[in-house]
């Protein structure tokens, strides 16, 4: 049973047809090649160099040897409370944090989705710039609406109904 598990390091990884295979090493110096990662389903990752892991020696024996976990020990989200989970990548320390309440935290430098997205509830920003185009439904604002050529509240003061006193009769003119 003492030779069931072992903990190792990943000297390299590679892709070797469908799955992904590493060589490692363990405190007593041994080397294997080509030993099998087994990832849970859906997710995938490709550790780094010097990664440590978790490998299972199959019937006991080291050459039959497979790696079911990975750390790399070098980054752990600090806000990480009881119960819940985060997924991050070490190297830029990017991460989403799912959090007890309901919130999810996403941090990254660039976020590039590709999708239709179908948003209920508010979206708040403290500043959005947007590039391209936006089109479709409507748009409100809660203050003025502004580009370029001035702002919404500025077209309606300069184009706005009024009276003109000419004769013959007087009375409301619409805009041009």
């Amino acid at each position: 049973i003492a030779a069931t598990l072992s903990r190792v390091n990943l000297k390299s990884v590679k892709k070797d047809g469908s799955r992904l295979t590493a060589q490692t090493d363990d405190s007593s110096g041994d080397v294997l090649d080509d030993v099998p990662f087994f990832q849970q389903y859906g997710y995938a990752s490709k550790p780094a160099e010097d990664t440590q892991a978790i490998a299972v020696n199959l019937a006991g024996s080291r050459e039959n040897q497979v790696i079911i976990s990975t750390d790399s020990g070098e980054f752990i989200l600090e806000q990480l409370e009881n119960g819940e989970v985060a997924l991050f990548h070490p190297g830029t320390k990017d991460y989403f944090h799912f959090l007890n309440n309901g919130t999810i935290a996403l941090k990254t430098k660039t976020l590039e989705i590709e999708a239709d997205i179908n948003l209920s509830g508010t979206l708040t920003a403290a500043e959005a710039n947007i590039k391209g185009n936006i089109t479709g439904g409507n748009i409100t604002s809660k203050s003025d609406v502004k580009d370029a050529a001035g702002t919404l509240n500025g077209l309606r003061t300069e184009y706005k109904v009024h009276t003109h006193a000419f004769t013959p009769p007087a009375g409301p003119n619409g805009p041009p």
